[in-house]
């Protein structure tokens, strides 16, 4: 890059230092680019050494096309319109390869540029001079061309960057859009995940909810049922029972009778004896007069009390069989 100093107002074009090469009312100062993040990329050592280059074209040309006499101006026309299509073309391969970030193509396009433009340039100043003798050693010549060079430098080589610039812009777009549309799918993906996963779990409620119901419904059929056989074996014991005390007062009474019959079988039997007991007595006695023994009246008497004593003693535990039996 080329910064242009004003001797005599002290004003500077450019701000960064390093070798003088023609100094006369201007002062022409060629740079190398520094690293900084503004710096352009596409300003290097090479292309500065291409400027010099394309000033030693210029001056080469100057005098191949002005000896013996010089050129037609069909052929400057001609040669003039063929390095214009060169100059075209490698402009446009250098803003492709800038496009795509290629910058090495692209700064490789861009010294060619450089070198086929001062050939161009000198083509270009004959044709404009009619015939007119160029002196290629003129110092105010080479600091024209300088000038000139470096102006084109630097408008190719911000153009370039511009391109860049856009190459990148377009890119990041494309990777942002490329990045939107995976994460676009991602999260679909996601989101039917997260779909199947609450429809399973829906499912599963659902499926346990029909379990807990029919669960309850069996309950409640089972007490049901249960309820329903109590309520039979209640009415059954119920039963049961009326039937088991009606037996038990039936039986009762049926006690109460036979012992009514049988105290009074009791009474009948005693008062049997005490009636007959006189008369058993004095046959008794006969009897033993008679045969001289009382064996036989004892015997029947014995045997009459025992008799007595047996039936009291049968109804009497009779009774109190019937007394437990209604007790229980």
């Amino acid at each position: 890059m080329i910064c242009v100093k004003n001797i005599r107002t002290g004003t500077t074009m450019r701000r960064f230092p390093v070798r003088v090469i023609v100094q006369s009312c201007f002062v022409v100062v060629l740079s190398v680019r520094k690293e900084s993040p503004m710096a352009n990329p596409f300003l290097i050592a090479d292309v500065d050494s291409a400027c010099r280059q394309a000033r030693v074209y210029y001056v080469d040309t100057l005098v191949q096309m002005q000896r013996n006499g010089g050129r037609s101006e069909s052929f400057f026309n001609a040669e003039l319109e063929r390095r214009l299509n060169n100059l075209d073309q490698a402009r446009e391969a250098a803003h492709e390869a800038a496009y795509w970030a290629d910058l090495s193509t692209a700064i490789a396009q861009l010294v060619s540029i450089v070198l086929e433009w001062g050939i161009y340039k000198a083509i270009q100043d004959l044709l404009q001079a009619r015939g007119v003798y160029i002196d290629p050693h003129d110092p105010a010549l080479s600091l024209a061309f300088d000038r000139t060079i470096q102006g084109k430098l630097i408008s190719w080589a911000t153009e370039l960057q511009n391109t860049w610039s856009e190459g990148e812009r377009q890119r990041n777009a494309d990777q942002m859009s490329v990045y939107m549309q995976r994460n676009g799918r991602l999260y679909t993906q996601i989101i039917q995940e997260q779909g199947k996963a609450l429809h399973n779990v829906q499912q599963c409620n659902q499926q346990l909810a029909d379990s807990t119901i029919r669960a309850i419904d069996q309950a409640q059929q089972s007490v049901q049922w249960m309820m329903g056989e109590s309520k039979q074996i209640l009415q059954n014991a119920g039963q049961n029972v009326n039937w088991l005390g009606e037996r038990i007062v039936a039986m009762q009474a049926e006690v109460q009778k036979s012992m009514q019959e049988g105290l009074k079988a009791q009474k009948e039997v005693t008062k049997s004896i005490e009636q007959n007991l006189p008369r058993e007595k004095e046959k008794s006695q006969f009897w033993g007069q008679v045969k001289g023994c009382g064996v036989g009246c004892l015997s029947r008497g014995c045997l009459g009390l025992l008799i007595l004593l047996f039936g009291g003693g049968v109804f009497y535990g009779v009774y109190l069989l019937m007394q437990h039996v209604v007790l229980h």
